[in-house]
């Protein structure tokens, strides 16, 4: 659980470094 929530922080991390969404519903127009 702990290694799932660590891959999940450095996912979350590493999105906000190359996109940068304003909100939930710039990430779903985006991946439309």
């Amino acid at each position: 659980m702990l290694y799932f929530l660590k891959e999940a922080a450095t996912l979350e991390s590493l999105s906000e470094d190359i996109f940068d969404f304003n909100s939930l519903e710039d990430l779903e127009n985006w991946l439309r």
